[in-house]
């Protein structure tokens, strides 16, 4: 299933004030392996806290990391 705001620009977003319904975001971390200078890494990313801003408005925040990784 697509998702239909992945379509539109980032800034039509913000505007419409659109939003990505809670049970429609991945629960887990993404994860890829990737090889760099001849070294497995394991690169994750995703959502990985909330942020309450000074509106009282929780919004998600995303990070990554990588960590070392078995061929």
């Amino acid at each position: 299933m697509a998702n239909p705001l992945l379509a539109l620009p980032i800034a039509d977003l913000w505007e419409a004030k659109r939003r990505i319904p809670a049970d429609r975001v991945p629960r887990t971390l993404a994860k890829a392996t990737v090889t760099i200078n001849d070294e497995a890494v394991a690169l994750y990313g995703g959502l990985v806290a909330v942020a309450q801003g000074k509106d009282g408005a929780l919004r998600p925040t995303v990070g990554w990391h990588l960590t070392p990784a078995a061929v």
